[in-house]
């Protein structure tokens, strides 16, 4: 979903150091989900991207990704920015500490 609401931004930035992955939806078992596909579908539809950009978004198997690179996108009609990376808005590695469980995000 993280790409999905990438693309609900107002304005969508691509960087060289960008990875934004899209696949079918699917169950827990793997089997793609033909409703929330066409939920999906549909929400894309309502942001204005075309048919072949809804169907390349959500056509990849769950095992696999459809990468959106910022010439991808031009050649979907996505509209991006394409951007370059300060070196302060680098990312370090993640230590080597266990996250918070995520539950505890809701127990406040």
């Amino acid at each position: 979903m993280c790409g999905i609401i990438w693309l609900a931004g107002s304005t969508r930035w691509v960087f060289a150091t960008s990875h934004i992955g899209f696949h079918s939806p699917y169950f827990s078992d793997k089997r793609i989900s033909p409703g929330g596909a066409a939920v999906i579908g549909a929400f894309l539809a309502k942001l204005g991207l075309s048919d072949a950009a809804i169907r390349y978004l959500t056509e990849a198997a769950p095992n696999t990704m459809n990468w959106l690179t910022a010439e991808k996108a031009r050649e979907l009609g996505i509209d991006s920015r394409v951007g370059t990376q300060p070196p302060e808005a680098r990312l370090e590695p993640m230590s080597n500490t266990s996250p918070v469980p995520y539950v505890q995000y809701f127990q406040r």
